[in-house]
């Protein structure tokens, strides 16, 4: 069987705006979908934090070459 990349995209709300108890219910929400998914989630992974980015509908350019 392959394997997928799950990638959510959020609101970017910085850290020192949520409040403990807002945080604490986006991690319990998140934690009773990974118990749904159950053992086939191989790696929870982890937040890509400021290291994110968005591709543009035309897509990616890497040495002339477009990715599809």
């Amino acid at each position: 069987m392959g394997k997928y990349m799950f990638i959510y995209r959020g609101p970017v709300t910085p850290p020192n705006q949520v409040t403990e108890q807002e945080s604490a219910a986006q991690l319990d929400e998140w934690l009773a979908w990974e118990a749904r998914v159950g053992t086939i989630l191989i790696d929870d992974g982890a937040p890509f934090g400021d290291r994110a980015g968005r591709i543009p509908r035309r897509g990616l350019r890497t040495a002339g070459l477009r990715n599809r």
